[in-house]
Protein backbone atom coordinates (compact mmCIF):
# COMPACT_ATOMS: atom_id res chain seq x y z
CA UNK A 1 0.00 0.00 0.00
CA UNK A 2 1.48 3.73 -0.60
CA UNK A 3 2.00 5.98 1.99
CA UNK A 4 -0.68 8.24 -0.24
CA UNK A 5 -3.32 5.58 0.50
CA UNK A 6 -1.98 5.10 4.01
CA UNK A 7 -2.90 8.62 4.65
CA UNK A 8 -6.23 8.33 3.33
CA UNK A 9 -7.22 5.82 5.06
CA UNK A 10 -6.21 7.24 8.30
CA UNK A 11 -8.26 10.06 7.60
CA UNK A 12 -11.39 8.53 6.66
CA UNK A 13 -11.00 6.71 9.70
CA UNK A 14 -10.37 9.06 12.05
CA UNK A 15 -13.36 11.44 10.69
CA UNK A 16 -15.54 8.12 11.35
CA UNK A 17 -14.54 8.01 15.13
CA UNK A 18 -14.88 11.44 15.67
CA UNK A 19 -18.61 11.00 14.21
CA UNK A 20 -18.98 8.25 16.88
CA UNK A 21 -17.74 9.80 19.63
CA UNK A 22 -19.25 13.30 19.12
CA UNK A 23 -22.60 11.25 18.75
CA UNK A 24 -21.76 10.38 22.32
CA UNK A 25 -20.70 13.61 23.47
CA UNK A 26 -22.75 15.08 26.37
CA UNK A 27 -23.10 18.46 25.45
CA UNK A 28 -27.02 18.55 25.82
CA UNK A 29 -27.52 16.97 29.33
CA UNK A 30 -24.42 20.02 29.95
CA UNK A 31 -26.85 22.94 28.29
CA UNK A 32 -29.50 21.52 30.37
CA UNK A 33 -27.86 21.75 33.85
CA UNK A 34 -27.25 25.60 32.89
CA UNK A 35 -30.17 26.34 31.49
CA UNK A 36 -31.58 25.40 34.86
CA UNK A 37 -29.46 27.07 37.26
CA UNK A 38 -30.31 29.75 35.00
CA UNK A 39 -33.84 29.66 35.19
CA UNK A 40 -33.77 29.27 38.90
CA UNK A 41 -31.22 32.08 39.34
CA UNK A 42 -28.30 30.26 41.15
CA UNK A 43 -24.62 31.43 40.43
CA UNK A 44 -21.58 29.67 40.72
CA UNK A 45 -19.05 26.73 39.68
CA UNK A 46 -20.64 23.04 39.12
CA UNK A 47 -18.38 20.46 39.13
CA UNK A 48 -19.94 17.15 37.60
CA UNK A 49 -23.54 17.99 39.24
CA UNK A 50 -21.96 19.73 42.71
CA UNK A 51 -21.25 23.20 43.31
CA UNK A 52 -17.36 23.57 43.76
CA UNK A 53 -14.86 26.31 45.14
CA UNK A 54 -15.89 29.54 43.20
CA UNK A 55 -13.91 33.45 43.88
CA UNK A 56 -15.45 35.50 42.01
CA UNK A 57 -14.21 39.21 42.05
CA UNK A 58 -16.78 41.51 41.26
CA UNK A 59 -20.40 41.93 40.32
CA UNK A 60 -22.03 41.21 36.74
CA UNK A 61 -22.08 45.15 36.13
CA UNK A 62 -18.25 45.48 36.01
CA UNK A 63 -17.52 43.47 32.58
CA UNK A 64 -20.33 45.36 31.10
CA UNK A 65 -22.03 42.68 28.75
CA UNK A 66 -18.74 40.98 28.00
CA UNK A 67 -19.52 37.44 27.85
CA UNK A 68 -15.76 36.55 27.80
CA UNK A 69 -15.64 38.15 31.17
CA UNK A 70 -18.77 37.34 33.16
CA UNK A 71 -17.18 33.83 34.48
CA UNK A 72 -15.21 36.43 37.01
CA UNK A 73 -18.31 37.66 38.21
CA UNK A 74 -20.41 36.71 41.59
CA UNK A 75 -23.32 36.21 38.44
CA UNK A 76 -21.34 33.36 36.60
CA UNK A 77 -23.00 30.00 35.63
CA UNK A 78 -19.91 27.58 34.74
CA UNK A 79 -21.07 24.13 34.74
CA UNK A 80 -18.15 21.11 34.15
CA UNK A 81 -18.16 17.22 33.69
CA UNK A 82 -16.18 14.90 34.79
CA UNK A 83 -14.03 15.11 31.06
CA UNK A 84 -13.62 18.78 31.66
CA UNK A 85 -16.06 20.15 29.32
CA UNK A 86 -17.65 23.21 30.16
CA UNK A 87 -20.77 25.56 29.44
CA UNK A 88 -19.48 29.10 30.62
CA UNK A 89 -21.49 32.21 31.00
CA UNK A 90 -23.74 33.91 33.42
CA UNK A 91 -26.00 37.25 33.50
CA UNK A 92 -25.38 39.82 31.26
CA UNK A 93 -27.68 42.66 32.46
CA UNK A 94 -30.72 43.25 34.61
CA UNK A 95 -33.24 45.74 34.25
CA UNK A 96 -36.30 46.72 36.47
CA UNK A 97 -40.03 45.72 34.37
CA UNK A 98 -42.42 47.26 36.26
CA UNK A 99 -43.24 46.57 40.21
CA UNK A 100 -40.98 43.86 41.29
CA UNK A 101 -40.61 42.36 38.15
CA UNK A 102 -37.30 42.10 36.51
CA UNK A 103 -36.04 41.43 32.48
CA UNK A 104 -32.51 39.99 32.36
CA UNK A 105 -29.87 38.97 29.81
CA UNK A 106 -28.09 35.98 30.30
CA UNK A 107 -25.18 34.82 27.88
CA UNK A 108 -23.19 31.80 27.32
CA UNK A 109 -20.47 30.22 25.31
CA UNK A 110 -20.92 26.37 24.58
CA UNK A 111 -18.53 23.99 24.22
CA UNK A 112 -15.74 23.42 21.87
CA UNK A 113 -17.09 20.72 18.98
CA UNK A 114 -15.00 17.31 18.73
CA UNK A 115 -14.71 17.90 15.67
CA UNK A 116 -13.15 21.20 15.45
CA UNK A 117 -10.77 20.40 12.26
CA UNK A 118 -14.27 20.81 10.27
CA UNK A 119 -16.61 23.19 11.92
CA UNK A 120 -13.70 26.21 12.97
CA UNK A 121 -11.95 26.82 15.63
CA UNK A 122 -14.18 29.31 17.54
CA UNK A 123 -17.14 28.51 20.41
CA UNK A 124 -20.80 29.33 19.52
CA UNK A 125 -22.86 31.66 21.92
CA UNK A 126 -26.36 31.51 22.95
CA UNK A 127 -28.01 34.38 24.26
CA UNK A 128 -31.29 34.27 26.49
CA UNK A 129 -33.81 37.24 27.22
CA UNK A 130 -35.89 36.16 30.55
CA UNK A 131 -38.37 37.50 32.70
CA UNK A 132 -38.47 37.17 36.30
CA UNK A 133 -41.69 38.29 37.92
CA UNK A 134 -39.46 39.37 41.11
CA UNK A 135 -35.79 39.20 41.82
CA UNK A 136 -36.23 35.52 44.10
CA UNK A 137 -38.39 33.66 41.60
CA UNK A 138 -38.44 31.17 38.85
CA UNK A 139 -37.85 32.95 35.24
CA UNK A 140 -39.30 32.36 32.74
CA UNK A 141 -37.45 32.37 29.33
CA UNK A 142 -39.22 34.44 26.57
CA UNK A 143 -36.51 34.39 23.64
CA UNK A 144 -33.47 32.11 22.89
CA UNK A 145 -30.55 33.73 20.20
CA UNK A 146 -27.63 31.11 18.54
CA UNK A 147 -24.75 33.04 17.41
CA UNK A 148 -22.65 30.42 15.60
CA UNK A 149 -18.85 31.09 15.58
CA UNK A 150 -18.00 33.50 12.37
CA UNK A 151 -14.29 34.08 12.47
CA UNK A 152 -11.95 35.76 15.36
CA UNK A 153 -14.85 38.74 16.01
CA UNK A 154 -16.70 36.55 17.50
CA UNK A 155 -14.95 35.58 20.26
CA UNK A 156 -15.70 38.26 22.40
CA UNK A 157 -19.36 38.83 22.33
CA UNK A 158 -21.24 41.71 23.96
CA UNK A 159 -25.04 42.14 25.20
CA UNK A 160 -27.06 45.01 25.97
CA UNK A 161 -30.75 44.92 27.16
CA UNK A 162 -33.14 47.96 27.22
CA UNK A 163 -36.49 47.84 28.59
CA UNK A 164 -39.58 49.98 27.17
CA UNK A 165 -42.33 50.39 30.11
CA UNK A 166 -44.64 52.22 28.34
CA UNK A 167 -44.78 49.73 25.31
CA UNK A 168 -43.86 46.27 27.68
CA UNK A 169 -40.89 45.38 24.99
CA UNK A 170 -37.61 44.51 26.03
CA UNK A 171 -34.93 45.24 23.31
CA UNK A 172 -31.69 42.91 23.17
CA UNK A 173 -29.02 44.20 21.16
CA UNK A 174 -25.66 41.71 20.65
CA UNK A 175 -22.56 42.95 19.04
CA UNK A 176 -19.29 40.96 18.09
CA UNK A 177 -15.90 42.14 18.95
CA UNK A 178 -15.61 44.47 15.76
CA UNK A 179 -19.32 46.06 16.23
CA UNK A 180 -21.08 44.13 13.88
CA UNK A 181 -24.37 43.54 15.14
CA UNK A 182 -25.25 40.07 15.99
CA UNK A 183 -29.09 40.31 17.10
CA UNK A 184 -31.43 43.51 17.49
CA UNK A 185 -34.55 42.40 18.66
CA UNK A 186 -37.70 43.62 20.89
CA UNK A 187 -39.38 40.99 22.65
CA UNK A 188 -42.86 42.01 24.22
CA UNK A 189 -42.96 41.22 28.10
CA UNK A 190 -45.80 38.85 29.18
CA UNK A 191 -48.38 41.24 30.86
CA UNK A 192 -47.85 41.70 35.13
CA UNK A 193 -50.08 43.82 37.41
CA UNK A 194 -48.33 47.17 38.11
Amino acid sequence: MTPARVAWLLTVLSLVILDKVEAQWPAEELNQQWEALMVKGQFGFFEDGRRASFSPYASFEAVDGWVTQVTKTREAIIVEDKDYRTVEGGLLRRVPAGGTAVVELYGRQLPYPLTVVRTGWGRAHDFFLVFRPSSQSMARVLKQWRIPFDGPGRLFLRGFLVYDDARAIATVRVMDGVDHVAVDEGVPLPLTPR
